[in-house]
């Protein structure tokens, strides 16, 4: 039984995602997502994973579609709902994220290797 409550596009964007460890520290890693939906994401990342129901920021980096499109970026924020550790077929997380879009030059801002 499917139990999402949106559709899933599969999509690899570059992301970075930040948010304060069990321990109080912030924590902030790039990483990449596998899927989205406007409800959520599955973020794939092998360093550096949150807990389970930890608060999470998100910004992902869509890139321009045709050659006078702008990038776009989303901003969203949420709460991780599982956690793949690494060792597993795809090191991540899934989160339950309220996304916002903002166009923006992306490698104005960062540069162009500034996430990987």
């Amino acid at each position: 039984m499917e139990r999402r409550k949106s559709r899933r596009y599969s999509l690899r964007a570059r992301a970075l995602c930040w948010w304060k460890h069990a321990d109080g520290e912030a924590k902030a890693t790039p990483c990449s997502t596998r899927d989205l939906s406007y409800r959520g994401a599955f973020i794939v990342s092998e360093f550096l994973l949150p807990s389970p129901g930890a608060h999470i920021e998100v910004d992902v980096y869509l890139p321009p579609v045709g050659p006078a499109a702008r990038s776009v970026q989303l901003h969203g924020e949420g709460t991780v709902l599982r956690v793949s550790p690494a060792g597993t077929d795809q090191p991540g997380f899934a989160a339950e994220v309220l996304f916002h879009t903002e166009s923006s030059d992306v490698t104005l801002i960062l540069g162009p290797n500034s996430i990987q």
